[in-house]
């Protein structure tokens, strides 16, 4: 699932992906691009974990979560240059 938004702040398109993958690996992850352009600048977060469906519910119990140390203010990095976040880890937000 991808979603993008136009951050009229930043004057950048804002994407999220969200991937489950028949192996039962996950990833979701957002970056940022020019208005109206498919290449990425760069993330602003990168989740990658497993996920398992029980009871018609998918839940993550398994994932490391990168990000940038200012989501919200529109910065990216690449890939790499992310660091480990427990703080969004510690919200149960994808348990």
């Amino acid at each position: 699932m991808v979603t993008v938004f136009f951050a009229e702040e930043w004057d950048l398109d804002v994407v999220t992906t969200l991937e489950f993958k028949s192996d039962g690996s996950m990833s979701y992850y957002g970056t940022v691009r020019e208005p109206g352009s498919e290449v990425d600048l760069g993330y602003q977060f990168f989740a990658e974990g497993s996920f398992l469906i029980e009871e018609g519910r998918v839940s993550v119990p398994d994932f490391q979560y990168f990000t940038t140390m200012y989501v919200t203010s529109g910065s990216y990095a690449a890939k790499e240059e992310l660091f480990e976040s427990q703080a969004f880890l510690e919200t149960g937000l994808m348990k």
